[in-house]
């Protein structure tokens, strides 16, 4: 098993047990993550939008691919639950990690399933990022 495909796979494990916050060490100083929801995020960025992501989506990994052991497909699927809204959906997302001189320089979050579209999934992550209404 290659270094780089050991450290995208660590990187994941710490993902999605909430260690995120943990890894910074592991990404470049250039470090960016996209989606069509959010641009440009650095490390921080991202440990912030994750947490608040994390209280409203169960993430249940599928599978790691490489062709080069530079550039990974993560697949995983996100349950996305919101208790208050009466919300629950499924989507199959793809995570394309880069990885250069063995640090991540870069992850985007693609949309996978055929059957939720692009504008359902961003209407889906919006509303599960927003704080939980209360009773």
């Amino acid at each position: 098993m290659s270094k780089n495909l050991l450290l995208v796979k660590h990187f994941v494990n710490e993902y999605y047990s909430g260690g995120l916050k943990n890894l910074e060490a592991l990404v470049s100083n250039d470090f960016k993550y996209n989606s069509n929801i959010v641009k440009d995020l650095n490390f921080k960025q991202l440990v912030n939008y994750i947490e608040t992501l994390s209280t409203y989506a169960d993430s249940n990994f599928i599978n790691i691919k490489s062709a080069d052991d530079k550039i990974f497909y993560v697949e995983y699927e996100i349950d996305l639950i919101h208790q208050y809204l009466d919300f629950n959906k499924k989507i199959i997302v793809c995570n394309v990690i880069k990885v250069e001189n063995q640090l991540i320089t870069s992850i985007e979050m693609r949309y996978e399933n055929k059957n939720f579209t692009e504008e359902q999934s961003i209407l889906a992550l919006e509303l599960v990022s927003k704080p939980a209404l209360t009773e």
